[in-house]
């Protein structure tokens, strides 16, 4: 369970990553 939150987490960091590195994606970045 620990393991699965986690991966999530780090998961969902990853594309915030990506969100903000790559801004013409309105997927991920809708701003």
């Amino acid at each position: 369970m620990h393991t699965a939150l986690v991966a999530s987490w780090a998961g969902s960091m990853a594309l915030y990553e990506l969100a903000v590195f790559d801004p013409s994606n309105p997927v991920l970045d809708p701003m």
